[in-house]
């Protein structure tokens, strides 16, 4: 595959944003160029709250606070807000959007480009996505070891993500996991943590070092 697809999901409202993100796109889209990939950017930012909160009646039928046999997410289990759905919905709606021609990575639009990981992003599109054998890649979280840039296989990891503010993934698990968040039980981080952990089939990977930070996370914006 020669083209990267970046699909960022955008809140409109929180325009505070906006620099820091058309800043990493300009890094991210020129460092993949640089790699002899195309690069197509495209947003989603829609359904936002105005639109849930509309019709709210009918994402209510979607809703199943019902507990399972695993405690540790049955306590993450609570009342979602607007901006929670809305969150999910559009990650829903980026999922549509991944194709089997492109290699595709869905983020948010609080990452922030750290130059201390600078090179450890550059690696990613020189090296690490040279591997085409990729389900979902987790780019927002990461297992530490010394190595150099590496994939770790997540199965290891066995926690609830930290963020899940970027990742790439391929449009057989893109699918599979839009038909998962059709439900609303948890929150996106914890909906994304509970797929992976259900689905041990997938190749599924983090790296071990850190690449995109989610500005949210360290406190330089408010979550949305």
């Amino acid at each position: 595959m020669n083209k990267i697809n970046i699909i960022v999901i955008l809140t409109k409202k929180l325009n505070n944003r906006t620099n820091y993100l058309n800043s990493s796109l300009l890094f991210l889209k020129n460092t993949i160029e640089k790699n002899n990939y195309i690069c197509e950017i495209s947003i989603i930012d829609n359904p936002d709250d105005k639109e849930i909160n509309e019709n709210i009646e009918i994402y209510n039928k979607r809703v199943n606070y019902e507990k399972g046999d695993n405690e540790e997410y049955n306590k993450l289990i609570q009342g979602l807000t607007i901006n929670q759905i809305s969150n999910t919905e559009k990650h829903r709606k980026a999922l549509e959007k991944v194709n089997n021609e492109s290699i595709n990575i869905i983020m948010e639009d609080d990452i922030i480009i750290s130059k201390e990981y600078i090179k450890n992003i550059e690696y990613i599109f020189s090296k690490i996505l040279k591997n085409e054998n990729i389900d979902i890649l987790i780019l927002s979280d990461f297992i530490y070891n010394d190595n150099e840039l590496e994939l770790i296989d997540q199965n290891i990891y066995n926690k609830i993500l930290i963020s899940k503010s970027s990742y790439i993934i391929n449009k057989k698990t893109a699918n599979k996991l839009r038909n998962y968040l059709e439900i609303f039980k948890y929150d996106m981080k914890t909906s994304l943590s509970k797929f992976m952990e259900e689905n041990k089939d997938l190749k599924k990977y983090m790296l071990n070092k850190c690449t995109l930070l989610e500005g949210s996370k360290i406190g330089l914006f408010l979550s949305s």
